[in-house]
């Protein structure tokens, strides 16, 4: 039986946890979620690969199309995979970013990048 601290956290995590809080994401907050791996080269030939969970959103200040990225995860290690628990890690930080930023408004928005 899990405990709520190690489903918090992610630690043993299954695909179908992953699902549920996806269905929750999606369902009841964004409809348009989504997670982008996005690879990225750091110290002249270290790969690092980022998920990100993001959205498609404007720009409060000008109402330029805009990117919200809600949570981010970097891998840099040869050894890193991208588990079940990883992607339940990414998932639930946004969850609680996302649930704030509905409660509280604009100052638990996520970061903004122009597209």
């Amino acid at each position: 039986m899990r405990t709520s601290e190690s489903i918090r956290s992610g630690a043993n995590a299954t695909s179908a946890d992953c699902a549920r809080l996806w269905r929750t994401l999606t369902g009841e907050y964004i409809s348009d979620l989504q997670v982008e791996l996005v690879p990225q080269v750091v110290d002249g030939d270290q790969l690092v690969i980022r998920l990100q969970l993001v959205s498609a959103g404007l720009d409060p200040k000008d109402g330029s199309p805009c990117k919200n990225i809600w949570a981010a995860r970097s891998f840099a290690s040869q050894l890193n995979l991208i588990s079940s628990g990883s992607l339940f890690d990414l998932l639930i930080v946004g969850y609680r970013q996302i649930d704030d930023y509905f409660r509280y408004g604009e100052p638990y928005a996520p970061p903004r990048l122009t597209v």
